[in-house]
């Protein structure tokens, strides 16, 4: 003779195990990003930050520009990495929204923009920067 529980465990396991899997799995069209570099057709030490779309890579920065993270947004293109003031002599964060490029910094010193990520109207950047006199430290930026 079968137990209230032992009866009850039984229901429990077949309610478990509904045929029922849920919404469909998502068959729309997906496209690829990533992020990085080239290096400049004319001098094979110069990278410049690009990403790519499904494997097409679309130039972000001038020379010396790197990138890092990518994150895409309502149709927005969101890229993390840096680039070099040439005169000024540093490397500073920066992010780029539809290749528009956004500074992060401007002090005097390094920094490098490594994540981006967007919720609503607000963008956060991760990152490292080290200011003069050699203070490194980890950076989220945001606005």
């Amino acid at each position: 003779m079968l137990t209230p529980i032992a009866v009850m465990a039984a229901a429990l396991l077949c309610a478990g195990c509904s045929k029922d899997k849920g919404d469909p799995p998502y068959t729309g069209p997906v496209n690829v990003y990533v992020a990085g570099f080239e290096y400049e057709t004319n001098n094979n030490s110069t990278p410049i930050a690009t990403y790519w779309k499904d494997g097409e890579p679309v130039t972000l920065g001038t020379d010396l520009s790197q990138a890092y993270g990518i994150f895409v947004a309502n149709g927005d293109i969101y890229v993390a990495g840096e680039a070099v003031d040439q005169v000024r002599d540093i490397m500073y964060a920066v992010y780029w929204k539809n290749g528009q490029a956004v500074r992060l910094v401007d002090a005097a010193g390094w920094s490098e923009a490594k994540a981006v990520f967007v919720s609503g109207t607000d963008v956060y950047v991760a990152g490292t920067a080290t200011l003069w006199p050699c203070t490194g430290r980890t950076e989220l930026w945001s606005g």
